[in-house]
């Protein structure tokens, strides 16, 4: 993604992360500033970055990362800052991933947001 052109991406989807719980591997996660950075970047306004996770301590941890290092660029206008029963963009057509399904199944709660890319 580093190559590529600015405003070259619509969309970037982020669906369960490995949450990498002990502080010390905090670094290995996926939703990282520089990632994040990237990715504004490359959106153009009106595009959009979606997260899902099964873990609200990844959900919160992503969301506040977003938000710090691209806040004014990637914007959450469809929730409160502890909402988290977003639906899905419709541009995914309604498929579920494998975990996705299982948690369902399980009755396991799934955390979403989309932050859209600001003009």
């Amino acid at each position: 993604m580093q190559r590529a052109e600015p405003h070259t991406l619509h969309s970037v989807s982020i669906q369960f992360p490995d949450p990498w719980f002990k502080a010390r591997h905090k670094k290995r996660r996926v939703v990282q500033p520089a990632l994040v950075a990237s990715i504004a970047r490359h959106l153009p306004p009106g595009g959009w970055l979606f997260v899902q996770t099964d873990v609200l301590e990844l959900a919160e941890d992503a969301r506040d990362t977003i938000c710090a290092e691209a806040g004014r660029l990637l914007v959450d206008e469809r929730a409160e800052p502890d909402a988290w029963d977003v639906p899905k963009p419709v541009e995914l057509g309604g498929i579920t991933t494998e975990r996705e399904r299982s948690c369902f199944e399980l009755g396991r709660p799934v955390y979403r947001r989309v932050f859209t890319k600001q003009g």
